[in-house]
């Protein structure tokens, strides 16, 4: 079993405030997370932060205890919903280790949890913060048991992450990657699970790059199969019997397969609107490529990334006619989403008109054709014009920008480019930033929740 934490920037940098500053003493904080979990990954998501304040603690340098009364109120929600409790101290001194004492301290808590206070056997965490801020973890399982935390991720402007142990890659393939980004990054690389919804136009480039990185895992999501009219933007399809009909999924599995690159795969050929399994597979993913020109699958996907804290890369095409033959204007835009802050929705991606026609459309064709003759229905999806090298530009700015967020190389701050759009029309780049953008109320309150019921707050899932 693979276990992994995650949490956003603005609840890491406060416990690294609280942890580290403490006169060179150890402190000690608790949080409540939500779970993700599908196959053999269970994750854990952070959504609360409880500091527990120095004068309630015996710190030292080397050991700290506290009083577990700020810990009551987090025990009662964990039992009724299920979620994780965190326990994290800080080693000042250094110590990338448990001590005896961190032992029976843990001991004590979690067997009083596990079957006590929660009846569920779902792990918990204790971890531990270290002088450079890393945080280094384990999971407490049933009976006083414990398994490394294989993964601790930081999602805010950049994408931090750290690994119970560093993986060193030197096949001869690696080489190039390594020299261009460094050999943390490219291990970084090879040990990420990426989820890239939407095997078509821009998602089939995404894949093709991804696959070439040597990224460690996709999960490609698309209900559709290779037509005809699909060849003039999918890369390495072709007009054989063999090709046309086939699931776009497994056809890009295939291709990842045949590159033997060291990539595994999970496919689904369903649309994300109302594939409960898909979503979960999903929710275990490091990162999140939306290549879909659909509201309904962005708005839900960005409900995904809030409620599990995935790092959510979106990235859309908008051709316009004349009316004459030609084209009128050309543009792209990159969307970079964190959990708890601006949506596609407050940066005016979509609206909700949009995405209630293609839910109907989908749920109640019947209906959808009626209320759509009718005029009730407005805005619905229509299927456009694919340009490949169009595409190729989307696709190669959205995947520079990931592995800038991984391992930056840009001379200005990542925050700068939290939306890119490129107007090919007018040969003009135009970066925005976070703080430009409106804070999504809506979702934030759902920030690291998890898979709580109802799922994703949408109760045609649970």
């Amino acid at each position: 079993m693979k276990y992994k934490l995650r949490l956003i920037k603005d609840d890491y940098n406060l416990l690294q405030s609280h942890l580290l500053g403490n006169s060179g003493k150890e402190a000690a904080a608790i949080g409540l997370c939500g779970r993700c979990e599908y196959g053999d990954e269970k994750v854990m998501t952070l959504q609360k932060v409880v500091l527990i304040p120095y004068n309630e603690c015996y710190c030292s340098e080397d050991n700290v205890s506290w009083s577990t009364n700020q810990l009551i109120p987090l025990l009662k929600e964990a039992a009724d919903h299920n979620y994780a409790i965190l326990k994290i101290h800080s080693h000042p001194k250094g110590g990338r280790f448990f001590s005896k004492q961190d032992n029976h301290s843990d001991d004590d808590l979690f067997s009083s949890i596990i079957g006590g206070w929660c009846e569920s056997d779902q792990p918990h965490i204790s971890a531990i913060m270290l002088p450079d801020g890393e945080i280094y973890g384990r999971a407490a399982l049933p009976n006083n048991q414990y398994a490394d935390i294989y993964s601790v991720m930081v999602v805010g402007e950049e994408i931090d992450f750290f690994y119970h142990k560093y993986q060193h890659f030197s096949d001869s393939y690696s080489l190039r990657t390594i020299q261009t980004f460094g050999e943390g990054t490219y291990s970084k690389l090879k040990q990420l699970k990426i989820g890239v919804v939407g095997c078509s136009g821009t998602g089939s480039i995404t894949i093709e790059q991804l696959m070439r990185y040597c990224v460690g895992d996709f999960v490609l999501v698309d209900p559709d199969i290779i037509e005809s009219k699909n060849l003039n933007r999918l890369v390495g399809s072709k007009q054989t019997e063999d090709c046309i009909g086939m699931a776009k999924v497994d056809f890009y599995k295939n291709q990842i397969i045949a590159a033997n690159l060291g990539s595994k795969v999970n496919t689904f050929k369903s649309n994300i609107c109302n594939s409960k399994e898909t979503l979960q597979c999903l929710s275990t993913c490091d990162i999140i490529f939306g290549c879909m020109d659909s509201a309904s699958g962005r708005n839900i996907l960005n409900r995904l990334c809030t409620f599990c804290l995935i790092p959510y890369f979106d990235m859309g095409v908008y051709i316009s006619a004349d009316g004459h033959g030609g084209i009128d204007k050309i543009s792209t835009a990159v969307h970079y989403l964190q959990p708890a802050k601006s949506t596609l929705y407050t940066r005016k991606a979509y609206d909700m008109n949009q995405v209630n026609a293609e839910l109907m459309e989908l749920t109640e064709p019947e209906r959808y054709k009626t209320e759509s003759k009718e005029g009730y229905v407005k805005n619905a999806n229509v299927e456009s014009p694919a340009v490949i090298s169009i595409n190729c530009c989307v696709s190669s700015i959205a995947v520079i920008e990931m592995l800038n967020r991984i391992s930056k190389f840009k001379n200005e701050p990542a925050e700068h480019f939290s939306k890119i759009v490129y107007d090919i029309s007018e040969g003009a780049i135009i970066p925005y930033s976070e703080d430009q953008f409106e804070v999504d109320d809506r979702l934030t309150k759902f920030k690291g929740k998890g898979w709580c019921k109802p799922y994703l707050d949408i109760p045609t899932l649970s």
